[in-house]
């Protein structure tokens, strides 16, 4: 995932979710979004302690715990929802072991 990617999302919890938009932590979900698959963000927020992002089974999408549910959380994972899947849509990583260049497809460095 590249870093605008991962600021949209960040966005989206912020807009969506009531998290908190709190600089460090941006960079902290950035940095870790675009260094490794992270499966599972909790980040609180208007949804309670069980309030997370999750990129996995090919989706991305918000919960939080049932005991924290209510019709307004309800509505904000639902709307958050539609938002990261439309912009999972637009989102195509590069192959494996290719980087895209804007010019031409160009061998991965060999990190090993």
């Amino acid at each position: 995932m590249n870093e605008s990617t991962a600021n949209a999302i960040w966005d989206i919890l912020v807009a969506e979710c009531g998290l908190r938009d709190d600089q460090r932590n941006r960079e902290h979900f950035v940095y870790n979004q675009t260094h490794e698959v992270v499966r599972e963000w909790r980040f609180q927020g208007a949804l309670g302690f069980g309030g997370k992002f999750w990129r996995s089974f090919g989706r991305w999408y918000v919960n939080n715990y049932r005991e924290d549910e209510t019709a307004e959380r309800d509505a904000m994972i639902e709307k958050a929802t539609a938002r990261l899947t439309e912009l999972k849509e637009k989102y195509r990583p590069a192959p494996f072991g290719v980087e895209i260049s804007c010019a031409r497809v160009v061998p991965a460095k060999s990190y090993g």
